[in-house]
């Protein structure tokens, strides 16, 4: 006679299987054995015996062999066969027992599943198979059975890992793991893969071989949450994979609406090496108030957000994005569509962000600076952005993010069509810097500031065609209230011909434009002005113009004669010189007085420099 003494615990964390129910046969015959509740064998036990809370689950029994059959709270029967009860003078050798019962033992079960194939690896990782029902797997790995609902299994796998502390593995398998509902992560954690293969020989939906989960509805893939929003400390996905249902592409072509493959709450999310398919959205960060996304291995064909930071108080990185068509290469219904719709990173309340190494293509927006009601993003550094055949712009500040700041440092852009841009800022008070920027046939401008109170800060650039919608759009155009300085000398060609700059006031550069000013008399009045051509400079604190200016008929003007200026002088008095080509041939003296805004010309003598039919040439230079 023994009893019992084993406790029956996850074999990954040591906690009791608490409420399991054990039910104890004759092995081999495996009829129902009597066990008893004492060792005088009176009180019969009935079965199946509930496991306590600490994980026990006592009677006795005559010795003799006995098979356990193990049902765990939410998984399936284990079985323990040939249990030697012996007592210790008893001859054990012709027994193949899985365990002697005279001595206090813990018997190895995990919920819900216990799997023999690369369940642990290096000590850390355990296989998520194993928590997968075993007859499935072989379907599932050669890819002949995809169509298994696995969300319960891997959503009991993540609780599982919290309890173990232990991080899970998904190896690859020929087709996916399907979920039908959100997996929810509610502690720290790591999920990672063996890697993905997007497409076979074309991207052309053929994906292929690799550690994906198929989210198959609409809601959220992951939701990284803790109870309440609560702070949580790190999450780690890695080289893993991600497929949404998207309809076939065909005409007026949308994305179904599905909602982000990845939406992280006040967490520390890790992305390495991670491709989201098809995603109609990508990731989210919501209130970041201690939680940061760092990304460094990106991939994927997102079809409205590729990343979208809500709201982080924290420094987000986001390193190696690379956003190319892996599953659709459409041009004629995906890639419109995405032209009109998909951004590829956009921010709102986001502080300090570090984004580096970005590709995006057939993009409406690379990169959208936007607002909620917590902020704007301020202090963004961004470095080797490629938007590659973009719908509207590379960089965009929208109405409203008043306050944005970034700078950005190697920016290449190309056009989709006829609605694109580099740089574009309808928002007050911001500041951008932007520094070795090339950007090819612009259908507008290469820099658009409108709003108010906007500074941009310019060096390095190359535009490789402006104005190709031939709309007279000039290939930096700064709105009034707003400053661009441009630094050195921008290579720049038009398309079809256009201003380099839209306005002298607005820019600080090397670049000349075209002015047209008012011309009169100081005393008296011109009866007819003749042509006026001008040009002028603002650069580096500096106006430098020149003049060429036709009176056809004085009539009573005397004095001087009066050239409004490009931009009003500063406080101090500045002089330049000219001559006078067809009547008298005197040199000319042009003054600006301390804070005006026009230039007196008048002879070497002070004298009346004009008559019928004088040219006045004049040019000069003052601070501004």
């Amino acid at each position: 006679m023994q009893k019992n003494q084993e406790r029956i615990a996850n074999e990954l964390t040591g906690i009791p299987l608490v409420g399991a129910q054990v039910t104890i046969q004759n092995y081999p015959g495996l009829t129902s054995a009597t066990v008893y509740a004492t060792n005088a064998l009176t009180y019969p036990v009935t079965q199946p015996i509930t496991v306590a809370a600490d994980g026990t689950f006592p009677f006795y029994a005559p010795d003799g062999h006995y098979q356990y059959t193990i049902n765990p709270a939410g998984g399936v029967p284990y079985v323990l066969t040939d249990i030697l009860f012996a007592d210790p003078a008893t001859d054990l050798s012709a027994s193949s027992g899985s365990s002697l019962v005279g001595t206090s033992q813990t018997v190895p079960v995990v919920v819900p599943y216990l799997q023999t194939v690369s369940d642990i690896l290096n000590g850390e990782r355990v296989s998520l198979f194993r928590f997968i029902n075993p007859t499935l797997l072989p379907g599932l790995i050669s890819g002949t059975d995809p169509s298994t609902d696995l969300t319960t299994s891997v959503q009991t796998a993540f609780d599982a890992a919290d309890a173990g502390a232990f991080d899970l593995y998904l190896p690859p398998v020929k087709k996916w793991i399907r979920l039908t509902a959100p997996i929810n992560i509610t502690h720290p954690c790591t999920i990672s893969g063996g890697g993905v293969t997007p497409y076979v020989a074309s991207p052309n939906n053929t994906q292929a071989r690799g550690s994906w989960f198929y989210i198959n509805h609409t809601g959220v893939g992951f939701n990284v949450a803790a109870a309440a929003n609560a702070l949580m400390g790190s999450v780690y996905f890695e080289k893993i994979g991600t497929v949404r249902d998207q309809p076939a592409p065909a005409g007026g072509w949308t994305p179904n609406a599905n909602d982000f493959d990845i939406k992280i709450n006040n967490t520390d999310v890790h992305i390495k090496k991670v491709m989201l398919l098809n995603p109609t959205k990508g990731i989210q960060l919501l209130n970041g108030n201690a939680g940061r996304l760092d990304i460094d291995g990106l991939y994927g064909q997102p079809l409205q957000i590729g990343v979208d930071i809500d709201t982080s108080y924290d420094t987000c990185r986001m390193n190696n994005i690379h956003f190319w068509p892996f599953w659709q290469n459409d041009l004629t219904n995906v890639h419109n569509y995405t032209y009109a719709h998909l951004n590829a990173i956009q921010m709102e309340r986001c502080d300090n962000p570090k984004i580096n190494n970005l590709f995006s293509i057939y993009a409406k927006n690379g990169i959208v600076f936007g607002y909620n009601g917590s902020g704007y993003t301020q202090r963004a550094q961004l470095s080797n952005i490629d938007i590659d055949v973009v719908g509207v712009s590379a960089i965009t500040v929208l109405a409203g993010a008043d306050g944005s700041s970034f700078a950005v440092n190697n920016l290449q852009s190309y056009p989709a069509g006829l609605l694109n841009q580099g740089i574009a800022c309808a928002a007050n008070n911001c500041f951008i810097q932007a520094n070795n920027v090339h950007l090819t046939l612009m259908a507008f401008c290469a820099s658009t500031i409108s709003g108010s109170g906007n500074v941009a800060q310019y060096s390095n650039w190359i535009v490789d065609g402006y104005n190709g919608a031939n709309n007279a759009s000039p290939c930096f155009f700064t709105g009034a209230g707003n400053k661009t300085t441009i630094s050195g000398v921008p290579k720049v060609t038009a398309t079809n011909a256009a201003p380099i700059i839209s306005s002298l006031t607005t820019h600080d550069s090397s670049f000349w434009l075209d002015w047209t000013p008012t011309v009169t008399s100081l005393t008296g009045t011109i009866t007819t002005v003749g042509a006026v051509i001008a040009r002028a400079q603002a650069c580096d604190g500096v106006v430098r113009y020149q003049a060429n200016i036709t009176i056809t008929t004085n009539g009573t003007g005397a004095g001087a004669v009066r050239v409004a200026l490009p931009i009003a002088n500063t406080a101090k008095i500045a002089e330049g010189s000219g001559r006078e080509t067809n009547n008298t041939g005197k040199q000319l003296s042009c003054t600006i007085a301390a804070s005006a805004s026009s230039v007196l010309v008048y002879n070497y003598d002070n004298t009346y420099p004009a008559g019928d039919g004088a040219v006045l040439n004049i040019s000069g230079f003052y601070e501004y």
